[in-house]
């Protein structure tokens, strides 16, 4: 679980350390409570809500991991260093 004020390492599909965040915003939420502000923050897709919501529901239930009502945990961050 991200925690407000760390620092995390991101890493790219190689393994190889690409950026490292700081995490300035962590909240729990359903995940049908998602506002369209984070989704579109997430820079994904063609940032509307409704992009954001299919493609993370058809994620979720090709991890067999999707449920009505299923809390998700939404992180927000700033970018501190670019390896």
């Amino acid at each position: 679980m991200p925690t407000v004020g760390e620092i995390s390492v991101i890493l790219d599909g190689a393994g190889v350390p690409r950026c490292a965040i700081r995490t300035t915003e962590v909240e729990i939420m359903p995940f049908e409570q998602v506002s369209e502000d984070f989704a579109r923050a997430e820079g994904e897709g063609d940032l509307t809500y409704e992009w954001w919501r299919d493609a993370h529901e058809a994620y979720y239930r090709r991890e067999g991991t999707w449920a009505p009502g299923m809390k998700v945990v939404c992180e927000r961050f700033e970018l501190v260093e670019v390896f």
